[in-house]
């Protein structure tokens, strides 16, 4: 028996490089502008289908020069033909507001990253990394003073505006990518329950955004297969939940930690 597909959601996780797809007009960042995806600073309130990431582009446009630019862009969360599904998002010709797929032809080992994309890699982790301290309670890991490779990688994008051949030969060396996923993995880890709270709060927007769709879905105005819809708010409410219980017991069982912290890199690298 063949299980009914899902709609998988374009919240895409820290360090993803994305492209803006050919169904965007927004004139900033048109189709073919790259950039990686640092971290979800919010839903949109008056569509539950769309949120606010906060991004790094490294190129604008198709035949764009490289740049380096810390911006943010709204997107739909679940993104598929159907000419109803228009119905609840924004206008296309909402500033910022663009459609993006994942860059299919990214290495999987940095060393492998041209420069550039290194570095926009490198500090969209870096400011995820740094959100979620901002968020701990009773703890930080990030550490202090404009001397620090950490504090350097959060503000590439100034190093780079003033001196782009020296930005990529100083912070985008062999050693220098080493030695920086190392300690972002490391304070990843050591943030956990930060990470884990993250990511609840990911898949409860997700699992809303699904919800709102097939509650909207109807025989006159057809959204999409209702058994697809329903699939997917099954799996991605599934997700929220086991999520939710992760955060609940972390810290009470034994080894949970050590091994949410295993599994809980989105790096892919």
């Amino acid at each position: 028996m063949s299980k009914t597909r899902i709609i998988p959601s374009q919240i895409f996780n820290t360090g993803t490089k994305f492209v803006v797809t050919k169904d965007s007009i927004d004139g900033t960042f048109g189709p073919g502008t790259t950039g990686f995806v640092s971290y979800v600073k919010g839903r949109d309130r008056d569509y539950p289908n769309v949120v606010f990431l906060r991004v790094v582009i490294t190129k604008r446009g198709k035949n764009g020069k490289e740049r380096f630019d810390r911006s943010e862009i709204s997107t739909p969360i679940f993104d598929f033909k159907s000419k109803h599904l228009s119905e609840v998002l924004p206008d296309e010709r909402r500033r910022y507001y663009v459609h993006i797929e994942p860059d299919g032809v990214m290495p999987n080992n940095i060393l492998k990253l041209s420069d550039i994309d290194y570095l926009g890699w490198a500090n969209a982790y870096a400011r995820y990394i740094y959100k979620l301290n901002s968020r701990a309670q009773h703890m930080s890991v990030w550490p202090g003073g404009n001397k620090d490779m950490l504090n350097r990688v959060l503000h590439l994008h100034d190093y780079f505006q003033e001196d782009p051949d020296y930005t990529k030969s100083e912070y985008a060396s062999p050693e220098t990518r080493e030695t920086f996923t190392r300690r972002i993995r490391i304070m990843e880890s050591t943030l956990v329950r930060c990470c884990l709270s993250y990511m609840l709060k990911v898949a409860q927007t997700e699992a809303n955004a699904i919800s709102d769709i097939f509650k909207r879905t109807t025989k006159e105005a057809p959204i999409g297969p209702k058994t697809v819809l329903k699939a997917t708010q099954t799996s991605f409410s599934e997700k929220s939940s086991s999520l939710e219980l992760l955060t609940m017991s972390h810290g009470k069982k034994g080894n949970m930690a050590k091994n949410v912290a295993k599994n809980l890199s989105w790096s892919k690298i």
